[in-house]
């Protein structure tokens, strides 16, 4: 029965991607309506917030009149989260990465969870993979599940996944036996195994599709993959608390906005600078995502899709400044590295690696009070996740600023790049 519901509306999601602009608004806001009425009366939290803004359920109709309601940060998120007890016992939890150091849990209902899974194969289907596609994936390991899923034991998206602790030389030994059709991974990883292989000269197999998640490449990660995997880097743009959120198009060359399953806002910012991306996961009932402030920045287009598509376009999606840690061997380590490593141990409120030379790193971390948190194990788990000799020193802090010109940045390196 989940099986033919989840085929259902994967046909559904391949479908609704060419009705028109309109129809797209229109199937929005009805989804919008729903959630904010489901919000007032299911959510204390979201009921509260209506209540002092004078505003009802019946008056947001539209997704211009959600800027009634105010922006709900991280910090707020989280302790509602944290507070509510209006969460359905059968909840599943994803839990974000970490990326600008503020660890997330959010919760859902099966069916949204399943939902948010299945918006990261439109833009798959987009670039002409088949679902017959074997895949490679560089992850966290608590990613890495111990058994396939059902579809994956039919045939459809199977997978083999390395741990992003590995390092590049593991990498690139399961890429040459894997020998896949599909390399998926951070971001930040697939640019770092590029670089290894054109810097070692080492031979390696060249996976027809590359797709870059998580941390958005730069410029020149996107040229690294290009020159070294022949083929260029298909970009997605999305998080744990809403899926896959946008996706470089083919034809357009700018990110389609899935905006048949969430909302995205830009904050107001001055001419020409980037503005902050607000989200309204429209598949959030368990405890609903309304006007979050993910922490990225990006820009809207201004153009209409010129591949048929009713899906609206972001010109630009924005990383943040994180950076990568070199080591005293030589070994770089992507951001996604600390995200990866961060979950092991209670869950901190907030943390920052900062790296001033090569064989230190100073992990700064504001703990949650309501959890334990030793700085002692955590320092041990990342020395061994990092398997060099490096000194680790936790600092436990009241408070982590953002930086000067107001990102969220979690990894911070000053270490000068080699030539």
């Amino acid at each position: 029965m989940a099986g033919a519901r989840t085929a259902w509306a994967y046909g559904r999601l391949l479908r609704d991607q060419w009705r028109s602009a309109d129809e797209l608004l229109a199937l929005q806001q009805r989804r919008m309506q729903r959630l904010i009425r489901h919000s007032y009366e299911s959510n204390s939290f979201y009921r509260e917030r209506l209540d002092r803004c004078g505003v009802g359920p019946g008056d947001i109709r539209t997704s211009e009149d959600l800027t009634r309601l105010p922006v709900v940060t991280k910090d707020e998120m989280r302790r509602a989260i944290a507070a509510s007890a209006d969460i359905p016992k059968a909840s599943r939890w994803a839990s974000t990465s970490g990326s600008t150091g503020t660890p997330m849990r959010f919760p859902f209902l099966a069916r949204d969870l399943s939902l948010l899974n299945l918006t990261w194969l439109r833009p798959l289907r987009a670039h002409g993979i088949p679902a017959r596609a074997r895949v490679l994936e560089i992850t966290g390991p608590h990613n890495i599940r111990g058994r396939s899923r059902w579809y994956q034991r039919l045939g459809a998206w199977r997978k083999r996944s390395i741990s992003i602790f590995a390092g590049e030389e593991e990498w690139l030994a399961a890429l040459q036996a894997s020998r896949p059709d599909v390399l998926w991974g951070y971001s930040g990883s697939l640019k770092l195994l590029a670089h290894f292989i054109e810097k070692n000269r080492r031979p390696a197999f060249r996976p027809r599709w590359v797709v870059g998640v998580s941390d958005l490449a730069d410029d020149e990660g996107r040229e690294a993959i290009r020159r070294v995997f022949a083929t260029p880097l298909i970009d997605l743009y999305g998080a744990a608390e809403a899926g896959c959120i946008s996706w470089i198009c083919p034809v357009c060359g700018e990110y389609h906005v899935n905006s048949d399953h969430l909302i995205v806002e830009f904050a107001p910012a001055q001419p020409g600078n980037p503005r902050k991306i607000l989200l309204t996961n429209l598949n959030s009932y368990a405890f609903p995502i309304i006007r979050y402030d993910i922490g990225d920045l990006g820009y809207p287009s201004l153009r209409a899709p010129a591949c048929g598509r009713g899906l609206p376009l972001m010109r630009i999606v924005e990383g943040r400044s994180d950076a990568v840690i070199r080591l005293p061997s030589g070994r770089l380590l992507s951001p996604m590295f600390f995200f990866a490593a961060m979950k092991k141990f209670p869950w901190p409120v907030r943390w920052r690696v900062v790296q001033e030379e090569p064989g230190r790193i100073r992990v700064q971390v504001v703990p949650d009070a309501s959890r334990a948190f030793v700085a002692a194990e955590a320092g041990a788990w990342i020395r061994q996740a990092i398997a060099e000799p490096v000194r680790i020193d936790i600092e436990v802090v009241a408070a982590i600023p953002d930086l000067a010109n107001g990102k969220q940045c979690a990894v911070i390196s000053r270490v000068a790049d080699e030539a």
